[in-house]
């Protein structure tokens, strides 16, 4: 779509898909939903790069280990979520 003389260049296709950003931010926030606060603030410790143990230090949990069941929990959570979505 150039026209020299109008001064008109082609501009090339944005490589960031709006809607495919919508879609997923979307289906992230209706899973969240689904979680208790903790559990949406472990995930989110996790994501920053925490590490277990420092998550339950963080957290107040005596060991790690708690987290860690935390953290299966949400993933049943999730497992379940991605079935009903895939329906």
């Amino acid at each position: 779509m150039a026209d020299v003389e109008d001064k008109i260049h082609e501009i090339a296709a944005d490589p960031f898909d709006t809607q495919e950003y919508i879609d997923s931010k979307d289906y992230v926030e209706r899973f969240k939903a689904l979680l208790s606060p903790k559990d949406k603030e472990i995930i989110t410790l996790r994501a920053h790069g925490h590490t277990y143990e420092k998550i339950a230090e963080m957290l107040g949990y005596k060991n790690h280990s708690g987290v860690i069941k935390k953290i299966r929990h949400i993933r049943k959570i999730f497992e379940k979520f991605e079935n009903e979505q895939n329906q």
